[in-house]
């Protein structure tokens, strides 16, 4: 792989994508919404009955929550605010860089064929393996970053407006200290390489993006099953998650390296 071609090849694309103001205008929203808005009205609400009992799940979630998972200090009857702010809002920050990256990724490939500027980039001499991890990598950069940032936000907004009422620091929190360090990134990375290996078929920005929202699902199911009591998201499930998002990545981007077609892209 050439280094200087993987960083031409992200330069380009990031300063191709951040042009169009109405998805920039997207990557200040959507981490506003989740970093500031919604944590500062969840907290702002307190232990509002009304609030919690028109979230499906929040009572069973609460009686099936071990004793051991509230830190020493904290009322149980915060419990269901604890739980919302530490448990429930994980995932969603889970999906946020895959809907960065995802934004990113379709525009890549299938942006370029709309735009017919594909086939100049695919004629120059790169190596598949550089021309995927540049582009993987542009999808990467900013999508871990705001993410970052928006976790970052998070947890300071928590632990300024929440301590009045918990009288303690819920962050950091070594749970989401792996998604954000862990998880994230190979969140980012499978959906890049799921959407890089679908735009070799498909025509629109659209089809593309809808490829790597799949796994939106299992983030959904997750959450589902915290309602419900199956399970907890902890330390020993998110690194379950890394080793398993670690493997696959592994799988993808052999599997992609094998079937890439510099033809197909520009004729398909």
């Amino acid at each position: 792989m050439n280094k200087k071609q993987i960083a031409v090849i992200i330069r380009k694309d990031l300063q191709d994508f951040f042009s169009d103001k109405s998805i920039l205008g997207l990557f200040i929203f959507i981490p506003l919404l989740f970093s500031l808005i919604l944590p500062v009205l969840l907290i702002k609400l307190g232990n509002n009955e009304l609030l919690f009992d028109s979230i499906n799940g929040m009572d069973s979630f609460v009686d099936n929550l071990p004793a051991t998972i509230l830190p020493k200090g904290i009322d149980n009857d915060l419990a269901p605010l604890y739980a919302l702010l530490i448990f429930f809002m994980l995932p969603l920050f889970m999906m946020l860089p895959i809907i960065f990256s995802n934004l990113i990724a379709s525009f890549s490939f299938i942006g370029e064929k709309e735009h017919k500027t594909l086939e100049g980039l695919l004629s120059t001499p790169i190596s598949p393996q550089s021309l995927l991890v540049g582009k993987m990598l542009a999808s990467m950069i900013p999508a871990v970053l705001v993410t970052w940032l928006a976790m970052v936000v998070y947890g300071v907004i928590v632990d300024v407006m929440g301590y009045s009422l918990f009288h303690h620091l819920l962050f950091p929190n070594i749970t989401w200290l792996i998604s954000g360090l862990l998880v994230s990134p190979l969140l980012v990375m499978l959906s890049s390489f799921l959407v890089l290996g679908a735009s070799q078929y498909l025509k629109t920005s659209k089809s593309a993006q809808s490829v790597s929202m799949l796994l939106i699902l299992p983030l959904v199911t997750l959450m589902i099953s915290q309602s419900t009591g199956v399970m907890l998201i902890g330390l020993e499930l998110m690194l379950i998650i890394v080793g398993i998002l670690a493997l696959f990545n592994g799988l993808a981007f052999y599997i992609l390296t094998k079937i890439f077609n510099m033809e197909a892209y520009i004729t398909q």
